[in-house]
């Protein structure tokens, strides 16, 4: 009937899939390593531009990383980086509440990640802050009630003064 393969024929055939196999397991390696050096290059880039106080192009870079990554390396130094942008004391659009929020993110889609403990302290930091900001506030506020009162409180003195003397006045 029909032939059989001889064993000559049957080791060609192995040697041509394991160096088949080899040579797609060689790309995916090559490719997983170029996406890596990417990756870097990537946040490095993010982070010079931070460095500079390009903070809007290193927000963007980031941006574009995290979306990238989701859920997954490097997307949480991707989201960190914009918590370190928007709680830059030297950045005109600097936001805490959008800084805490991204450092929550992180603490919430990266419970893994090795920035937790950093995120964790950033978003304490920034909280007290936030209070303490509050609270000068209403003591600004208060300050400015009492300076009213004291205005008014001078008036009145002022008033009852003019009364008393007008009175003095008219018994002589």
């Amino acid at each position: 009937m029909g032939r059989e393969p001889t064993k000559q024929g049957e080791h060609v055939y192995v040697c041509f899939a394991v160096v088949m196999l080899l040579l797609c397991s060689g790309c995916a390696v090559a490719k997983k390593a170029a996406e890596k050096q990417d990756e870097r290059q990537s946040i490095l880039q993010a982070q010079k531009l931070l460095a500079s106080g390009d903070y809007t192009g290193s927000a963007k870079e980031n941006e574009k990383l995290a979306l990238r990554y989701a859920r997954r390396p490097p997307g949480d130094e991707a989201i960190f980086n914009l918590g370190l942008i928007f709680a830059d004391e030297r950045n005109a659009n600097k936001d805490y509440r959008k800084a805490i929020a991204f450092f929550k993110k992180v603490l919430m889609d990266y419970p893994e990640s090795p920035l937790v403990p950093q995120a964790k302290i950033w978003v304490g930091v920034l909280e007290a802050n936030q209070k303490l900001s509050q609270a000068v506030q209403k003591s600004r506020q208060e300050i400015e009630r009492s300076k009213k009162m004291i205005e008014a409180s001078k008036a009145v003195d002022l008033e009852i003064e003019k009364m008393r003397r007008e009175k003095e006045k008219g018994v002589e």
